[in-house]
């Protein structure tokens, strides 16, 4: 009997260590994070994506060569953001913004704009549109989940040497699949997670200005292909991309080319009082909300974003705790967005609207 029972715990144990994972639109980043990224440019030749199902990957030997940070902003007022009408989040990656599309039903990104520094004295603004916006995830997103796009980017230069402009159209058809489940061991710690595959093909064309017309300079005689692998999961409370393998191109020995992994999750770390913790409960709510900080956070200002970044409340802090009245909101998924007096982020959380 004592045998029976503990196979049956050894099976049980290895069934919840294989648990498929869903990613519903609530999981994801919302405004006022800051995620900071660890990018390996040398991995280990033995670091392989394994395969298909139930899995578990052990990438605990990533190292950190180059530090990226992204700052999770709200779109409006930001550079370029007339350009991107549709965006609910903007993630500032130090001066250059990819501006992001959230419903409950998908996560695109609408484009990438920028200043493009050549050197101390030559810089250039360029945006980079998708047409039609390129999908990150389908939500809810589940195992064997996959879909396909074709999109198309255009960058426009104003190089103003032997043209006024170049421009570089490219298109591409994308194949992405959610292709494996299980456990994923990183620097960071261990995740559950859902593993997306892409597999994309595109062609370039050049154009030059001049003269009033633009002229086709070159287009790739073949298509360019690629092959990348994200597991998404959960750290301090969102769901993102905790790893990603870049494959090197048209390698037949499918090396990978560089990693890249999340080093944390934070909120607000952009402000001093970021550390301090703070409460939002009942959550799920349904008729209010109470909130509660340690600090006097008078002057200040309580803000709910919808899933479409629309604010749908906003109130002035006088005294803690707040109340905040729900009845005028449909249910769904909102943001609780927390500002000092002097409009910096004080905290952010994710609330549910029954």
């Amino acid at each position: 009997m004592k045998h029976l029972i503990f196979t049956s715990a050894l099976l049980l144990n290895s069934l919840l260590a294989f648990g498929q994972i869903t990613i519903n639109a609530g999981d994801l980043p919302v405004i006022g994070l800051d995620i900071e990224q660890g990018v390996d440019t040398m991995p280990q030749s033995s670091l392989q994506p394994g395969g298909t199902g139930p899995n578990t990957w052990d990438f605990s030997d990533l190292e950190d060569h180059v530090t990226n940070n992204l700052y999770f902003r709200a779109p409006q007022g930001l550079p370029f953001s007339s350009q991107f009408p549709g965006a609910t989040l903007a993630v500032d990656q130090g001066g250059f913004y990819q501006y992001i599309k959230l419903t409950s039903q998908i996560v695109q990104i609408l484009g990438t704009a920028g200043n493009y520094q050549i050197d101390d004295t030559t810089s250039f603004d360029v945006s980079v549109p998708f047409s039609p916006p390129q999908t990150l995830l389908q939500l809810p997103a589940t195992y064997n989940q996959a879909f396909d796009e074709n999109i198309r980017q255009v960058i426009q230069l104003p190089l103003g040497v032997f043209f006024d402009s170049i421009r570089i159209v490219t298109n591409a058809h994308r194949v992405v699949k959610i292709d494996a489940y299980g456990m994923v061991k990183t620097p960071a710690g261990e995740f559950n997670s859902l593993r997306v595959k892409e597999h994309a093909a595109s062609i370039d064309s050049t154009y030059a200005y001049a003269g009033g017309f633009w002229l086709l300079l070159d287009v790739s005689p073949y298509p360019d292909t690629s092959v990348n692998f994200s597991w998404w999961g959960k750290i301090n409370g969102y769901t993102f991309p905790l790893a990603e393998l870049e494959m090197a191109p048209d390698d037949i020995e499918h090396h990978v080319q560089s990693a890249t992994w999340v080093k944390s999750i934070s909120t607000g770390t952009h402000d001093e009082s970021a550390q301090n913790p703070w409460l939002l409960y009942p959550n799920p709510a349904r008729e209010s909300v109470n909130i509660e900080w340690p600090e006097d956070l008078s002057g200040g200002r309580l803000e709910l974003y919808d899933l479409s970044g629309r604010m749908v409340v906003q109130k002035n802090i006088i005294d803690q705790p707040e109340r905040l009245n729900l009845r005028s909101l449909s249910p769904g998924v909102y943001t609780v967005v927390l500002k000092n007096r002097t409009g910096r982020i004080a905290g952010v959380k994710v609330l549910n609207v029954r």
